[in-house]
């Protein structure tokens, strides 16, 4: 994937009913992983520390983990390769359309000898065709008064904006993708929480925003918003403006 690609990882966590709207495009069971203990699942949910380091300690849930990371490192590698092949498929959308100097300039106006041999020997033909070309001249300049005087009336074509800002939105999409990932659980309380948790903490891409939001268990706020580093993660400030936009929180400390 280009260092200039751009995605942004919405993980969630939430109950297996209802199920999550708008749908993930990624999703992973944890009811195959086996709970807590009842006397740590009734103290603290999947946000908690104590709880993730138990389930840890679990190969079922640290497979997953790594399991889940190369499977959306593989989707979003498929979408941008997509992305990059609709482009050179359709090439008219940049502007360039190949072959399009070739078709101009392939009807040279046709000269020669001959041509001005008969203007030569015709020349009654070459008024009569002066006469014709006069009249077209003075037609079309009547043409080209009435579409001025038409034009005025009308408010200014937006034709130059619709070029440049389709291409800017464009650009911006470009680089800005959304990837929704979906973790749940029996309650949405415990394990895919902390699922949630572990997989915004894994080491992503560089300059992938990742952000953390549990349907269930988040009352007030707690998502989390991350973006990797140089470091290859770096914990950021949560929630803020971009976070907002998707359904994330304030500020929430961890348990």
């Amino acid at each position: 994937m280009s260092e200039e690609s751009h995605v942004t990882l919405a993980i969630w966590s939430h109950s297996h009913a209802p199920p999550l709207i708008p749908a993930a495009e990624i999703s992973f069971d944890l009811r195959r992983v086996t709970n807590p203990p009842k006397h740590i699942r009734d103290s603290y949910d999947g946000r908690s520390k104590r709880l993730r380091e138990h389930l840890l300690h679990d190969a079922t849930f640290v497979n997953l983990l790594q399991s889940a990371m190369e499977e959306i490192l593989k989707v979003a590698n498929i979408r941008h390769d997509d992305e990059v092949l609709e482009q050179a498929s359709h090439p008219e959308e940049t502007g360039f359309v190949a072959g399009a100097e070739t078709t101009t300039s392939s009807s040279p106006p046709a000269t020669g000898p001959s041509n001005r041999t008969t203007r030569e020997d015709n020349p009654s033909d070459d008024d009569t065709r002066e006469a014709e070309n006069a009249d077209d001249e003075e037609a079309q300049a009547q043409t080209a008064s009435q579409t001025t005087e038409y034009d005025s009336d009308q408010e200014e074509p937006d034709s130059s904006s619709g070029e440049i800002e389709p291409g800017e939105s464009e650009s911006e999409s470009d680089s800005s993708r959304l990837l929704r990932i979906s973790c749940f659980c029996e309650r949405g309380r415990h394990r895919s929480v902390a699922f949630a948790e572990e997989l915004g903490r894994m080491a992503w891409p560089r300059g992938w925003d990742v952000l953390v939001r549990h349907r269930d268990v988040d009352g007030q706020g707690g998502g989390k918003k991350r973006r990797n580093g140089r470091s290859g993660r770096e914990d950021g400030r949560r929630g803020g403006k971009r976070g907002l936009a998707f359904g994330f929180g304030p500020d929430g400390d961890e348990p």
